[in-house]
């Protein structure tokens, strides 16, 4: 009697799971019917402007890009049907106003509303639980709200290049769950505040802003990766210690009025490209012959006159841009190297007429970019 009781309990435990398995398999194929209506109404509507991708193993939609599309000015109520969508892209369109049943969508990762004519920031997109990225650049928009920051716990990265926010965006550590990547640039933000020593930011891009103040503390942002200032000349080439951020791999700080080569510069062991192109630095350090990872280094249209032999220590420089300063001849211990694919020297407008070495010496480790006249080799006549 018992074992035909447990019987009785195991049979209807299968049954109740194949009823089920049966109504979940009914509802997707219902949910995929819902969207492929829902794909064929936007694509009657937008053409060749709208990219529609599913997900390879459940066919779900998952991604939904629109570009161009301005036509209207607000997002079609058709992608509501898209319960699994991870990616809403819909740029150099008129969108006016996100709407707030965007944040229906749990699975939602990735918005870009770039290129638009938003005038708020949409802040209730925090809700959506899983979401990663945000661009809204290239839209009017003047200020982020200070709620939108207290909630965004999975954010990962913020693009805001070119709108009319002044301020500098600051997200605490219990604010983000990994460091950010911001892109701030073409904006009026004119300085960075002391609080940034407290957040997590792996990539810092502002390029042609109007800062005129960056606080020392960006150097206690150890997480640091990628920084890049192009076009900051109001610096007047005030630019912290950064010798600490031993993670920094990139840095970009061109038309910055640095007077001299930043010496924090060479205690970056994970360092491999350096732009401080279009600024007025008269000479490079011996230590820079410390960034073994160094791959490319653009120091042209400077006031150099001479570059150290420590580059020749420099096994991974790949391109070596010096156009435009005031170099006559390169130091023989910079040849003291060999190289499986020689480094690229780019020097157009450099008045380098003599080598101290062969040019059989010059091939195991550089090469031209373009076809130098006059250069003189060691192997050749002398100099006067």
């Amino acid at each position: 009697m018992k074992s035909n009781y447990i019987l009785i309990i195991v049979l209807s435990g299968i049954l109740s799971a194949c009823l089920n398995q049966k109504q979940d398999l009914n509802y997707n194929q219902g949910l995929i019917s819902v969207e492929d209506s829902a794909v064929q109404i936007l694509k009657a509507q937008f053409g060749d402007r709208l990219t529609i991708n599913r997900d390879e193993d459940s066919v779900h939609v998952v991604t939904v890009l629109f570009w161009g599309a301005d036509s209207i000015n607000e997002l079609p109520e058709e992608i509501r049907s898209f319960k699994y969508l991870k990616e809403l892209i819909y740029t150099r369109g008129k969108l006016k106003v996100v709407p707030e049943w965007i944040t229906e969508f749990e699975e939602l990762e990735h918005l870009d509303f770039q290129d638009n004519e938003l005038t708020k920031f949409p802040s209730f997109i925090s809700k959506i639980k899983k979401l990663r990225s945000v661009n809204i650049g290239f839209n009017p928009i003047d200020k982020i709200p200070e709620d939108f920051f207290l909630s965004s716990k999975k954010l990962e990265g913020l693009f805001v290049e070119k709108t009319n926010i002044n301020k500098f965006p600051i997200l605490f550590p219990d604010s983000t769950a990994i460091p950010l990547k911001l892109n701030l640039s073409q904006t009026p933000i004119d300085s960075i505040p002391d609080e940034v020593g407290d957040m997590r930011i792996s990539i810092l891009n502002m390029n042609d802003n109007h800062l005129r103040y960056i606080s020392p503390r960006l150097g206690e942002v150890e997480e640091l990766h990628n920084i890049t200032f192009k076009g900051s000349p109001n610096l007047n080439g005030q630019f912290p210690d950064l010798g600490a951020c031993k993670n920094l791999q990139t840095v970009h700080l061109r038309w910055c009025g640095l007077t001299e080569f930043p010496q924090w510069i060479t205690e970056l062991p994970n360092v491999y490209s350096i732009h401080l192109d279009n600024n007025l630095i008269k000479s490079i350090p011996e230590e820079i012959g410390n960034c073994r990872n160094l791959a490319t280094m653009r120091i042209n249209h400077n006031f150099i006159k001479e570059l150290p032999g420590s580059i020749g220590q420099l096994d991974s420089l790949r391109g070596l841009h010096i156009e435009y300063n005031s170099i006559r001849t390169l130091p023989e211990e910079m040849f003291d190297v060999k190289r499986d694919t020689p480094c690229t020297i780019f020097s157009e407008g450099t008045p380098i007429r003599f080598l101290p070495v062969t040019e059989e010496k010059f091939k195991e480790g550089y090469k031209w970019f373009e076809k130098l006249n006059g250069v003189i080799y060691k192997d050749e006549v002398s100099p006067e």
